[in-house]
């Protein structure tokens, strides 16, 4: 590469990338509004405190490997090297879902016991690991898309998880469905995505083909992905324990009627992303073989001319969304859902904008340091979260501003360290690692 940012071809994959988050997105968005119609809202607190665990379990069940095969997929795809890292990462996640599922009996014992500060019922933990290896499956397609630059074919199955979401979402705000609770959580992913996988499975096989005609240097190969994995999983992980912070406060105090309303305002946060989302899953794989300094200061340099821009623009729209959900909201959840929604939306886009440069420490082939930021930013959220729940008897505005603020703090500070590590770079180039 040169000593600036290439940019041939960003606009059609920057399209493709953003229609794709869209359907995602906006069909997760439509199918709450659905979903919080057609069902009380204590079972939809049931489904929100699900999809708590869920996440977090996604992010172990990912173990690191899906930034870190789109790291190295993208970097060897065409030694045929990188497709063989993407196989391992289908074959990782699977592995880990099954090892989750055998282990379940150990729910059982007195230690686990505490789980059920709302009570769940019998096909919960078996429905949120299903749902967690859904939505690291989906993260693992995306990463594989992103690293062959298959744009066309990341859109096309994201609009076969939106329509398969929203028609069942449909068929129980239109009474074709019963209202049960179990199927409306399966609705929202597991089902989705599974369909949405037939799509895919040329490329899924392609890659797992290419993980097992390479069993000779099995070792190394999963050596290299781990070398680098955990930390990214460690990282990933705790920046989604941090987000869920205020719902496991919430939890475990009983109230199912408060992680409803949070549930539904952090469905509506993931539109306020859309557009970084799209542009990270263009960035990323050009960013991550950036190798001397001049590439490094060129994308900076992009990136603090747009992302100012962007905020501000952003920020009115904000207050926009927020007053058009609000007559699509029942009434029991106004109006600390509005509220909610805007808080965390203002914090998530801060944080998304700073992160197009903090995303810059995998190019530099340190993540350790960002796994023990995300750490300490847990451990302050979840915490703070806790005291303010259960001694001065915070709701769930109080706990999302409190939340918002510490990670916005944390990720500017994060910013502030990847530039310095930048600018102390010499002319010669990063070695690739």
């Amino acid at each position: 590469m040169g000593a600036t940012f290439d940019r041939k071809g960003l606009a059609p994959e920057f399209a493709l990338a953003l229609g794709a988050n869209l359907a995602n997105s906006g069909s997760v968005f439509l199918a709450t509004l659905l979903l919080i119609r057609a069902l009380p809202q204590s079972d939809f607190g049931w489904i929100g405190i699900g999809l708590a665990y869920a996440f977090v379990l996604a992010k172990v069940l990912d173990a690191g490997v899906t930034f870190t095969a789109l790291r190295f997929g993208a970097r060897h795809l065409e030694s045929g090297e990188g497709s063989a890292y993407l196989g391992a990462m289908y074959a990782v996640i699977s592995l880990l879902a099954l090892v989750a599922l055998i282990s379940l009996p150990l729910l059982s014992l007195p230690i686990f016991s505490g789980l059920d500060s709302i009570q769940k019922g019998s096909g919960f933990w078996p429905a949120t690991i299903g749902t967690a290896w859904a939505i690291a499956l989906q993260a693992a397609l995306r990463s594989d898309f992103q690293a062959r630059r298959r744009y066309g074919l990341l859109f096309a199955s994201s609009l076969l998880t939106a329509l398969c979401r929203l028609g069942v979402a449909l068929g129980f705000w239109l009474a074709l469905l019963p209202p049960d609770r179990l199927t409306a959580y399966l609705s929202l992913y597991l089902l989705p995505v599974g369909l949405a996988t037939l799509l895919c499975l040329p490329l899924v096989g392609r890659g797992l083909f290419a993980f097992w005609s390479r069993r000779g240097t099995w070792r190394a190969l999963l050596r290299g992905l781990f070398s680098y994995a955990p930390w990214v999983w460690l990282s990933g992980t705790l920046f989604v324990l941090t987000l869920r912070g205020p719902v496991f406060a919430l939890e475990r105090l009983g109230q199912s009627s408060e992680v409803a309303m949070l549930t539904a305002a952090l469905s509506f946060v993931s539109l306020v992303a859309l557009a970084n989302d799209a542009a990270r899953a263009v960035l990323l794989p050009r960013s991550v073989q950036f190798r001397t300094p001049g590439e490094f200061r060129s994308y900076i340099d992009r990136m603090d001319h747009l992302v100012p821009r962007i905020f501000l623009a952003a920020l009115p729209l904000l207050l926009f969304a927020a007053v058009v959900i609000q007559p699509l909201l029942p009434p029991g959840y106004l109006p600390n859902t509005l509220y909610t929604f805007i808080i965390l939306a203002a914090a998530v886009l801060a944080t998304a904008l700073l992160g197009t440069v903090t995303n810059l420490i995998h190019a530099l082939g340190q993540p350790f340091s960002e796994a023990m930021l995300n750490l300490a930013r847990a451990l302050l959220v979840i915490s703070g979260c806790w005291l303010l729940a259960r001694y001065l008897g915070a709701g769930i505005t109080l706990l999302c501003l409190y939340a918002g603020v510490v990670v916005v703090i944390f990720e500017m500070v994060f910013s502030a360290y990847v530039r310095y590590k930048i600018g102390t770079l010499s002319n010669q180039p990063v070695p690739p690692s």
